[in-house]
């Protein structure tokens, strides 16, 4: 699922977090402008078992404008937040 794109070069974190009580299992792809969707190398975190209740966070990801985040979670309950400096 696609969460964000840069709308200009920028530094950002990752936080995505799990709202259940379950484990979910969790990938996260930052994919290059102009590549449609993620392919093997783009994933940072893939197949991450996310423990109920808890956080992941990635820091310092450095992005270009037009590059997009993706999550894709084995199951609902996931939540994403994308946030920097530009």
């Amino acid at each position: 699922n696609l969460v964000a794109t840069m709308s200009s070069a920028t530094t950002v974190n990752i936080s995505l977090c799990n709202r259940t009580g379950s484990p979910i299992v969790v990938s996260l792809a930052v994919v290059p402008n102009g590549t449609p969707s993620p392919t093997n190398m783009h994933w940072i975190e893939y197949g991450h078992l996310l423990d109920g209740n808890q956080v992941i966070e990635r820091f310092g990801i450095p992005l270009s404008s037009g590059d997009q985040v993706f999550v894709a979670p084995a199951a609902s309950g996931i939540s994403c937040s994308v946030y920097g400096l530009v």
